[in-house]
């Protein structure tokens, strides 16, 4: 017979102190959890990750699944605690690790910018240097020397500025198709966020996949993928223009890869769901038709999007913004999985949480 007395249960001699519940003792030998100073801790761990506010909903579920893997197949050698190790902190840091690989790109890019435009400054100093040596060369009068040397600083320091505001620009700018890029859509939902906190004002998230991009890319070329990209930034941008007034901000964003963001915030909520499959019947009718470096693409050839939407939810405890994230790229792949081309939406307080509105 087993007995819990001070935070100790005694069982033909092991002695459980992680817990003062001899529930919570009588569940580690259930499971054949060895009673030493690792597996106990990081079966509490586990289990505990449903009250850790910076976790989203999707890291907590990941990390609970862990645990009733880990239970169930009740291997607890070195070798799998280890791995157990490994895979808690791939899931705590994936958005972490996924954000700091977006900025690694985005900064390459802008250095090389950064790198052409100090390049360009440079030439236009040593013009400056040069014309200085010729006038004085030439004998020149200083206040013509001074005259012509102000206007040339004049038109240098004019195109510093206009590169120093291309700059800002592109570290918020997809450098191919043009449109908000992740550090962007980051900053406007964080602010989307903060906004809801203090009033409600409603936020939702449509996020957008291109079906079979990599079969596109691998059949027709890096340059026809590109293309479709392009094409399909620009029909969003479109979109997202029509619908930004004063009630209402809306932001269009590629989010990494073949995947797009649109942010509504603001009155324009009301719409999503309208936005989202219009937008997703428009993609399916766009003719993608056109020469690119390798041969002819068929003409009957069309482009579809899997679409996911979710809205920020107040029954969600803490990381509002990954959350919302997290849900509507659910909802996308829940499209996905339910045959391509359709419109999934997030619905926290149904029995189903996601639901296929449209497809086809």
């Amino acid at each position: 017979m087993s007995r819990c007395n001070h935070s100790k249960c005694d069982h033909e001699n092991d002695k459980c102190l992680w817990s003062k519940s001899e529930k919570f003792c009588a569940m580690l030998r259930q499971s054949s959890v060895p009673l030493d100073d690792k597996w106990p801790l990081v079966i509490l761990n586990l289990r505990g990750v449903k009250d850790i506010p910076t976790l989203s909903e999707m890291q907590k579920s990941h990390l609970q699944a862990l645990l009733f893997v880990l239970l169930d197949q009740k291997d607890f050698s070195d070798t799998r605690l280890e791995e157990v190790h490994k895979r808690m902190h791939a899931i705590v840091t994936a958005p972490f690790s996924e954000k700091l690989n977006a900025i690694a790109k985005e900064t390459t890019a802008l250095a090389k910018d950064i790198h052409t435009m100090f390049g360009k400054h440079t030439q236009h100093m040593s013009h400056v240097a040069n014309s200085i040596e010729e006038s004085i060369a030439l004998g020149k009068e200083p206040a013509s020397m001074l005259s012509g040397l102000r206007d040339t600083l004049r038109d240098v320091v004019t195109q510093m500025e206009r590169d120093a505001s291309a700059l800002l620009s592109l570290s918020h700018n997809d450098s191919l198709t043009g449109i908000a890029n992740r550090r962007a859509l980051d900053l406007f939902l964080s602010q989307a966020v903060e906004r809801w906190t203090r009033d409600s004002t409603p936020v939702s998230l449509i996020m957008l996949d291109i079906d079979n991009f990599k079969h596109l890319n691998d059949t027709y070329g890096h340059l026809m993928g590109d293309q479709v990209l392009k094409s399909l930034a620009a029909q969003i941008q479109k979109i997202a223009a029509s619908l930004d007034d004063d009630n209402s901000n809306v932001l269009a964003a590629r989010f990494g890869g073949e995947e797009f963001a649109i942010v509504l915030f603001g009155e324009v909520t009301d719409l999503t769901v309208l936005v989202a499959d219009n937008l997703r019947k428009t993609i399916q009718k766009t003719d993608v038709t056109q020469m690119n470096a390798n041969r002819q693409v068929p003409s009957d050839l069309r482009v579809t999007v899997s679409v996911g939407i979710a809205e920020l939810w107040s029954g969600w405890k803490g990381e509002y913004m990954r959350n919302l994230v997290d849900f509507a790229d659910q909802a996308l792949y829940h499209a996905k999985n339910s045959g391509r081309n359709c419109t999934a939406l997030y619905t926290p307080e149904q029995s189903d949480s996601f639901v296929v509105l449209a497809q086809g």
